[in-house]
């Protein structure tokens, strides 16, 4: 059994006071959460990389919804968080290269995850946050 995180218990300090985004970053906590849990039970390295991909598959979606919102209320930092996501998604196409060649455990994949997630949410998308709620219509 690996030895995983404590589960992540969304807060209200993670909000970015945007229904659509905030639900979207909780989506993402639970799958985390899930992935921990699995984790802890044991995986096996075609399983990791299924819910990797799947990962990666909503990270795209949600960045979208991120700059799409961003692009609505004419955020100036726009172009630099497209960038930041793009930066975000090599990182985890990476990580998923590194597992299939079985240089990166399931334990690093949780790890990576959790630090972009509280990095991004806490961090990145805090510039956002006070902008968005002063221009939402």
């Amino acid at each position: 059994m690996a030895t995983v995180p404590d589960f992540i218990k969304w807060d209200s300090s993670y909000e970015i006071h945007h229904e659509l985004i905030d639900s979207q970053h909780k989506i993402f906590v639970m799958l985390l959460n899930k992935l921990m849990a699995d984790v802890a039970k044991g995986v096996d390295k075609e399983y990791l990389l299924r819910v990797l991909n799947e990962l990666v598959k909503y990270a795209e979606f949600h960045f979208a919804s991120e700059e799409n919102v961003m692009f609505e209320c004419s955020f100036p930092g726009l172009t630099n968080h497209e960038q930041i996501h793009a930066e975000i998604l090599h990182k985890l196409t990476v990580l998923a290269e590194r597992v299939t060649q079985d240089q990166a455990r399931a334990e690093d994949v949780v790890a990576m995850l959790r630090k972009w997630l509280f990095s991004h949410i806490l961090v990145e998308d805090s510039h956002i946050a006070q902008y968005v709620r002063d221009h939402q219509q």
